[in-house]
C-alpha cells in the first residue's frame, strides 16, 4: 500500500511505499467486522514474519560465505558481481583482464573447468562453473597455504575477544557447519572441536549454540552497518 504526495519543489506526485508498521495499524482500524480484512490482515502478519526469517537467514548465510577459507565470485560477462572478502585478499587490486582470464572464462561458460590463475600471492588453483545456462559463471579460488584469515574471522575475534582457532570455530559455525563437520574441517576429534564450541559459547554468554549462532550474526551484521 502506498500514499502519494506532492513535491513542493517540482509538483511532481510522489508514491511513498507505507511501513509495515504502518500497514498493520491501517488494517487493524478497518478490520473489525470485515472478514475478508481479517484474513487479509492474518497473511500479512505471517508474510511479514516468513520475511524476517528469510532476511536472518540471509544474513547468515552472507556472514558464512565471508567466512569461508578460499575466495569466491559471481561473474557475468567481463564483471564480477559479488565476491566475498577472501577473493578480495587473494586478487588484491589486480584487474581480471587478459587472455589467460579470457580463456578461462570462456572455457568455463561451456562446462566446469579448472586451471591455475594469477594472485597478487602467485598462482592458485581456481575452479570455474557455469550458472543460470552459463550467463554467469562461479570462480571459487584456493589460497596459497598460510593464507590471511578470512575478514568475517576477523571481525569476530575482535568483538568478542576470541582466538584465532576459537574465531575461526565461530566462522565455521555461522556458515551452518555441526560439530563434526567442523572437526573434519579442522582436522581434529570431535571432542576437540566440542571443547573449542564451549569456549566460544563460554565468551558469547550462551548456553546453546544455535543462540550463540545468532548473537555472532546479529553482532556482525550490526558492525557491517556501522562501519
Amino acid at each position: 500500500m502506498s500514499k502519494n504526495n506532492h513535491s513542493p519543489q517540482s509538483g511532481v506526485r510522489q508514491s511513498e511505499v507505507l511501513a509495515p508498521e504502518v500497514w498493520n495499524r491501517v488494517l487493524e482500524q478497518h478490520a473489525d467486522g470485515n472478514v475478508a480484512l481479517q484474513r487479509l490482515l492474518r497473511a500479512y502478519r505471517l508474510l511479514h514474519q516468513e520475511h524476517l526469517e528469510l532476511k536472518r537467514r540471509c544474513e547468515a548465510m552472507s556472514l558464512g560465505l565471508e567466512g569461508l577459507s578460499y575466495g569466491l565470485m559471481l561473474i557475468e560477462g567481463s564483471d564480477v558481481v559479488w565476491a566475498n572478502s577472501m577473493a578480495d585478499q587473494l586478487l588484491g587490486t589486480r584487474v581480471l583482464e587478459g587472455a589467460e582470464w579470457s580463456q578461462f572464462l570462456a572455457d568455463a561458460e561451456r562446462r566446469r573447468h579448472a586451471a591455475k590463475i594469477a594472485t597478487d600471492d602467485g598462482e592458485v588453483p581456481a575452479l570455474g562453473v557455469p550458472v543460470l545456462e552459463g550467463r554467469r559463471i562461479l570462480v571459487a579460488i584456493a589460497g596459497p597455504e598460510g593464507s590471511k584469515r578470512s575478514s568475517a574471522a576477523t571481525t569476530l575475534a575482535s568483538l568478542w575477544s576470541l582466538t584465532d582457532r576459537e574465531a575461526t570455530v565461530a566462522s565455521m559455525m555461522v556458515s551452518g557447519m555441526d560439530s563434526h563437520q567442523i572437526a573434519d574441517g579442522l582436522g581434529v576429534g570431535f571432542e576437540t572441536a566440542r571443547s573449542h564450541i564451549k569456549h566460544v559459547l563460554r565468551k558469547l554468554e550462551r548456553p546453546r549454540q544455535v543462540d550463540g549462532v545468532a548473537t555472532l550474526v546479529r553482532s556482525a551484521a550490526a558492525w557491517s552497518k556501522g562501519a
